[in-house]
Order: C-alpha cells, then structure tokens, then sequence
C-alpha cells in the first residue's frame, strides 16, 4: 500500500481483518514509505497496549503489516 487517504485505509484495515479472522490467507501486507506508514502503526500498537487485553485484536496482529521504504524492497522480500 502506497501513501494515501480514508479509502486507502479503509481498503487496507479491511484486508489486515480478513487475514487476521482467516477469511483470506496470509499474504503479504507491504506499507511503503516510512514516513506516512511508521506513525500509524506505531499508534495501532500503542491503542492496543492494554487495551481489549487480546480480546478482538492481538498486539502480534500488527506482524501482519511490514513496513518499507521502497515498492524494490516488498517485492524482493515477497520473492523470497
């Protein structure tokens, strides 16, 4: 997923969803760019701490996303 707005984030919370309830298999979820991306998963993380207590959303869950700096680096990592 590239930078970008609401549907942007709304299309990708609803991937991370399926693959964390198993409606979807695993695949790989690629954030490119620092920058945007680092900030809102350092912010999903920090909501979890001790919030739901594993309830709904595992803190382990954000595993599913990686972060990256170029679209180079997520293919690379997806071909291995």
């Amino acid at each position: 997923f590239l930078p970008g707005d609401v549907p942007t984030m709304d299309v990708l919370f609803t991937l991370v969803c399926d693959i964390q309830t198993k409606r979807r298999r695993r695949i790989p979820v690629f954030l490119v760019g620092y920058e945007f991306w680092q900030p809102v998963v350092d912010s999903l993380g920090e909501s979890l701490k001790g919030s739901y207590d594993g309830q709904f959303i595992d803190y382990s869950d954000l595993d599913i996303m990686k972060v990256i700096g170029t679209t180079r680096v997520g293919i690379t990592t997806a071909m291995e």
